[in-house]
């Protein structure tokens, strides 16, 4: 008996060690990887969009090297899932359609991926062009055939003003793709959000985000909520807090007891310090999960106020992540509870931190090139649940930029 409750005693002490660790291991920083990726071609791209789906990506629109619009062929990238880090790229052209109907060619759209599809919406047809006109439209290429079909509103329904340089997601469970804000074709900006429910296939306008209204906003959706970060507006760079709205829960916003749940939104204000995320503009926001509950959002490059000395661009280089509170029955919950009441222990919840690198993989064929850089104007989009993939865009020396990068949380 002696023996068997000293073996239970000590048993009990590891366990209690091993648990002690575990919630004392910091949820901050988060540790991550960055897997640059060239092409088997040249693919200069900015004010485009990128889309994955499955281990493909699409790249549609944008300007050249030359800062000329290219025409509306749709580009494919096999990402890389080996040692290489070339990605295989194929063009399928717009002229492969025929007589079908096909996006024309267009700058500062934006694109969102739900069940398996690409969903393209608004744009200008060049930098000096007027917004394109398409009545709500919404562009759908199905990668099964690479073919390009189209959503029009039903006769009689509201459907979003012509807009670019606007922000867009897609919720989680692949049945709304959210837009917000840009630019108007008299040149306004816009704060509006607006979700097009792909079940009943049509839109319903949501609460106005907060002012100033903005273009060049970052976007994304996680815990049943619209998260949005920066943007310009009202002559200036914004940040410094992170506005949300709750979204319903079941149903659509059609349901009058669903509409009466939408409140307005909300905004997390940071102040000013060294350990928040600067202003920006054109940045990319994602919603990750590292599982059991731990959420964040992760918040990357864009573009700063340029001070009065400088002659080029403040183009930000920084990876930030923003722990969410936890649900409160999952195991992420549990553990913030437990710290909560343990001296010296932190949650860290509603902290933002800067990513830590830990490595940077470049294949040995394009060392020239592949080095981490501020940059704008690029194209972004979610490769897993805990990664993305960022392409293209213009570096402070205002190039554009014919590469990519994969960003991996550890």
């Amino acid at each position: 008996m002696e023996v068997a409750a000293a073996a239970y005693g000590a048993e009990t002490v590891v366990e209690g060690g091993i648990a002690a660790y575990f919630l004392a291991k910091s949820t901050l920083p988060l540790k991550a990887r960055l897997e640059h990726i060239a092409t088997t071609g040249s693919l200069p791209r900015s004010s485009h969009t990128l889309a994955v789906i499955s281990d493909r990506a699409y790249i549609f629109g944008g300007a050249d090297s030359g800062n000329e619009v290219v025409p509306n062929d749709l580009h494919e990238l096999h990402i890389p899932t080996d040692e290489t880090t070339t990605a295989v790229l194929r063009t399928i052209s717009a002229a492969e359609q025929g007589k079908e109907a096909v996006p024309s060619s267009r700058i500062g759209h934006s694109a969102a991926v739900a069940r398996d599809r690409m969903f393209v919406f608004g744009g200008r047809a060049s930098k000096k062009s007027e917004v394109l006109s398409e009545h709500g439209r919404i562009w759908v290429m199905d990668p099964v055939d690479s073919r390009w079909t189209f959503l029009d509103p039903p006769p009689n329904t509201t459907y979003p003003n012509p807009r670019c340089f606007h922000a867009s997601t897609s919720s989680p469970d692949g049945k709304t793709i959210f837009i917000h804000g840009g630019m108007s074709p008299d040149g306004s900006y816009l704060a509006d959000v607006w979700g097009f429910y792909l079940d009943e296939g049509k839109w319903e306008r949501l609460p106005d985000a907060p002012t100033p209204p903005r273009i060049n906003t970052s976007l994304a959706c996680g815990q049943g909520k619209l998260w949005r970060f920066g943007g310009r507006g009202n002559g200036e760079t914004l940040g410094g807090a992170l506005d949300f709205l709750e979204l319903p829960k079941n149903g659509t916003i059609e349901d009058p007891v669903e509409t009466a749940k939408l409140d307005r939104w909300q905004t997390w204000s940071f102040g000013e310090s060294s350990k928040i995320p600067s202003p920006r503009s054109s940045g990319a926001l994602h919603f990750i999960t590292t599982g059991n509950g731990r959420d964040y959002l992760l918040l990357v490059l864009g573009e700063g106020d340029k001070s009065k000395e400088s002659t080029q661009e403040n183009l930000l280089a920084d990876l930030w992540a923003y722990q969410l509170p936890a649900p409160t029955f999952s195991g992420a919950g549990v553990k913030d509870a437990i710290r909560g009441a343990l001296p010296k222990v932190e949650t860290h919840e509603g902290e933002w931190s800067q990513l830590e690198i830990t490595n940077i993989k470049v294949g040995e064929d394009e060392k020239k090139d592949g080095t981490w850089t501020g940059r704008s104007q690029f194209g972004t989009a979610m490769t897993g649940s805990k990664q993305f993939m960022i392409w293209g865009g213009v570096n402070p020396r205002d190039e554009t930029l014919g590469d990519g990068w994969r960003i991996i949380v550890e």
